[in-house]
């Protein structure tokens, strides 16, 4: 899937999966080349949403998904 979302392109297709977990409905976290990540879900009636994600966004839906996110070295959060 791709969409355009303000101006920037979010493809599932080009884009590395971080973590991603199937029920009713399917959920994706992805990571784009220049570091941005997004949400990906496909709903039961084949319809499908991108959501653009904040780092810290991204992290606490990968940690929900994937419980080895924190030896994972694309999530390295800005320290404060």
């Amino acid at each position: 899937m791709k969409k355009i979302i303000n101006g920037k392109m979010y493809r599932t297709e080009t884009a590395t999966v971080m973590a991603s977990k199937t029920t009713f409905l399917e959920k994706a976290v992805y990571k784009k080349e220049n570091g941005e990540f997004f949400l990906h879900e496909r709903f039961p009636d084949e319809s499908e949403e991108i959501t653009p994600l904040t780092i810290e966004q991204a992290f606490n839906i990968v940690t929900v998904l994937s419980p080895y996110v924190d030896r994972d070295p694309h999530f390295e959060l800005p320290s404060e």
